[in-house]
C-alpha cells in the first residue's frame, strides 16, 4: 500500500514527542541522555530523533547571595526552627 505525501505527513504528526524536560542539566556543562524506544506493534518501524530547539521553559538565572543576605536567611531559618 503506497501512501501519499499528505498521508505520510499526517501519520508522522500523530505521535510526535513535543518536549522533553531535562531537569538535571546545568548551563555550559556537557550532558548526555539515553532514550530507549521500543516498537511493540510488530510493524517494521523507523525511529528518528532530532533536536530542533533547545530553549529552557523558564529563564531564571541563579543569583549569588551576598554575606548580608546569607546571614538574614540563616537568621530567618533559625527563627522558623525555634517557632515551629
Amino acid at each position: 500500500m503506497d501512501l501519499t505525501p499528505e498521508q505520510l505527513t499526517e501519520i508522522s504528526a500523530m505521535n510526535v514527542l513535543r518536549m522533553v524536560n531535562f531537569t538535571n542539566c546545568t548551563i555550559n556543562k556537557p550532558s548526555s541522555q539515553k532514550f530507549l524506544l521500543k516498537n511493540l506493534s510488530g510493524i517494521s518501524t523507523k525511529f528518528e530523533l532530532n533536536s530542533l530547539n533547545f530553549e529552557p521553559v523558564s529563564h531564571t538565572a541563579p543569583q549569588e547571595q551576598n554575606d548580608i543576605r546569607s546571614a538574614l536567611e540563616a537568621e530567618n531559618k533559625l527563627q522558623r526552627q525555634q517557632t515551629g
